[in-house]
């Protein structure tokens, strides 16, 4: 009997080389049943390479629907281009193997496959012709949304004609709906020496969701109370935490009693390096990285240097601005305890590879510690997707207030030897949250979270997250990218960035000749109203390495999906401005 699975674990990946045996199996004659039949070896192998499209000239995209975490592949989905009744359209087209039909996979796998066309939209209208003896994908139609408009002859594969019903998805018509972003961050109408305020310093902590507010102020102002009372301002300050929990779950994919809140990032991993170092020896090593904020290095260190461990470092490529991974293998040990790891670098944008630090981590027994501070607020996340143990990240830096968070895997969380009072509990989470939490600041946290949410689409919270985010993701990267095109047209102009085919956070550290950073940044607030930041935003290891520190470190222009081409626009014009003068 089939059962509804985690949809939240289901993804598509772009057609590869490696899905032919998957491609094979889709072959079946049960798979091709409303589809004209099985294909030839022939057909097949030429169907393949349509699919993986090397040279990216056809408008066609095909994907393999894969489980995580194992990446288990279960089916194929893609869309093309099709005239249909004399109008331009999207084709869709899906196909899950039999034992993992029912599942709410294709469902799933269509969602993520229409919000990939929503970004594209070059047609109006998404159309899907399942045969009318094929109950299940009409059903998936109907569930996403999509409207009958007849049944029609249709014909596939050429030759092939079968009864088939005509359903229709209209794409999303507007593009990132910026005026509706914009219009929920009270600070955007801030004026400064009379022009509109540009926030540019996102990295160092976001403008503040009005929800956010207003879930702070209801709190204070409904009366705020401690915990384990009897009235009700009590009850209700421990229903707004475990709300938050459950929010930083869905957020994650986690469950609720491994996510654990903090005065800031820093402080929790202080406070969690201590605990684990207690069972820590001489002679036990970690790894630290040289792109890190110091946040997740330094509390490393301070407990490797109590303890007499020794300390290796996973270097960065300073042609690449990328970790060389390749040496990893070499800095692994058996007595390894702990590769701390960032998920993408604070000061010049570069993603890691999470996934494939973990793996070799963990064969190695070692714990995995992930600074996420910088990659929450522009894509989504999945705790066990990237093999994270430990996960942090703040609020503050997602649209929310100034509290931090912590995520650790369960089995770590119940052994963890924490300091603390006496009397306080020693069940987790509450044996790490040291004193009375900023329990109105925990308040505004789901608000900052339903934000990114409200921009997506979805069954559960979840799915609404994550959908949000692949919206987020891409207008953020299109403002990058213009950002970086037109500085790198400037002579004068250096840009600190890792090469085209690497994954960046639309965060983009530069110097210019014959001025230091700061004077950049100065005038930029004074004579064009640009808050932009410079320093080495305390990835000071990275600054070393480059020899930037003694000269002022990088200015730093850090997007946000509150910003906007125009504001895009004004900053060029400003650093050309400066330039010329």
């Amino acid at each position: 009997m089939s059962t509804t699975l985690n949809t939240e674990l289901v993804r598509i990946l772009p057609w590869d080389d490696h899905d032919l045996p998957l491609l094979r199996l889709l072959n079946a004659p049960a798979m091709m049943e409303h589809l004209g039949g099985p294909e030839t070896e022939e057909q097949l192998l030429a169907r393949h390479e349509r699919y993986v499209n090397k040279d990216g000239q056809l408008t066609s995209k095909m994907f393999s629907i894969v489980l995580l975490p194992d990446h288990t592949p279960v089916g194929s989905i893609g869309y093309w281009d099709r005239i249909w009744q004399g109008e331009h359209v999207y084709e869709v087209g899906w196909s899950v193997l039999p034992t993992f039909q029912g599942k709410g996979i294709a469902s799933a796998a269509l969602a993520s496959l229409i919000t990939r066309i929503n970004q594209e939209r070059r047609h109006k209208f998404i159309h899907a012709y399942p045969s009318v003896d094929n109950p299940a994908s009409n059903a998936i139609c109907r569930k996403l949304g999509f409207t009958l408009q007849s049944e029609c002859v249709f014909e596939y594969p050429p030759g092939s004609f079968m009864r088939s019903n005509d359903w229709r998805l209209e794409v999303a018509s507007e593009h990132f709906p910026i005026e509706k972003v914009r219009e929920q961050f009270p600070a955007l109408q801030r004026t400064y020496k009379g022009k509109p305020v540009v926030y540019l310093d996102g990295p160092g902590g976001s403008q503040v969701v009005k929800s956010s507010m207003d879930a702070i102020y209801r709190y204070m102002a409904n009366g705020g109370a401690n915990l384990h009372g009897s009235f009700p301002t009590s009850k209700e300050t421990e229903a707004i935490l475990a709300d938050a929990r459950q929010a930083i779950a869905d957020l994650f994919h986690v469950k609720p009693l491994e996510v654990v809140f903090g005065a800031n990032m820093t402080t929790l991993t202080f406070a969690i390096a201590r605990a684990l170092g207690r069972h820590w020896r001489e002679g036990d090593e970690i790894i630290v990285s040289e792109m890190d904020h110091r946040a997740n290095v330094d509390p490393w260190l301070t407990v490797a240097a109590d303890r007499g461990m020794t300390v290796r470092w996973l270097k960065v490529n300073k042609e690449t601005l990328t970790l060389q991974l390749d040496e990893l293998d070499t800095l692994l040990t058996s007595r390894t305890r702990l590769v701390a790891i960032g998920f993408a670098s604070n000061a010049v944008g570069t993603i890691h590879d999470l996934a494939a630090i973990s793996q070799k981590a963990r064969a190695k027994g070692a714990i995995v510690a992930v600074d996420a501070v910088h990659a929450v607020p522009h894509f989504s996340i999945h705790r066990d997707e990237i093999g994270a143990d430990i996960l942090l990240c703040s609020a503050y830096k997602f649209f929310g207030p100034h509290v931090g968070i912590a995520v650790i895997r369960k089995e770590i969380f119940e052994a963890l030897d924490v300091y603390k009072l006496v009397p306080a509990p020693s069940s987790y989470p509450d044996k790490l949250e040291t004193g009375t939490q900023n329990h109105e600041g925990i308040a505004g946290i789901r608000p900052a979270i339903e934000f990114v949410a409200s921009l997506g689409f979805g069954d559960s919270f979840a799915e609404k997250i994550r959908s949000g985010y692949e919206w987020i993701e891409a207008y953020e990267n299109q403002l990058a990218e213009k950002l970086r095109k037109e500085l790198g047209a400037m002579n004068s102009v250096s840009i600190y960035q890792a090469s085209e085919d690497v994954p960046k956070t639309p965060t983009i550290a530069f110097r210019i000749e014959g001025f230091s950073p700061q004077e950049i940044c100065e005038r930029l607030c004074e004579e064009h109203s640009i808050f932009v930041a410079d320093g080495d935003f305390y990835a000071t290891t990275l600054a070393n390495c480059l020899g930037i520190n003694e000269c002022g470190g990088w200015i730093r222009a850090g997007l946000a999906p509150y910003n906007t081409h125009e504001e895009i626009d004004r900053f060029i014009q400003g650093i050309r401005a400066i330039i010329r003068a």
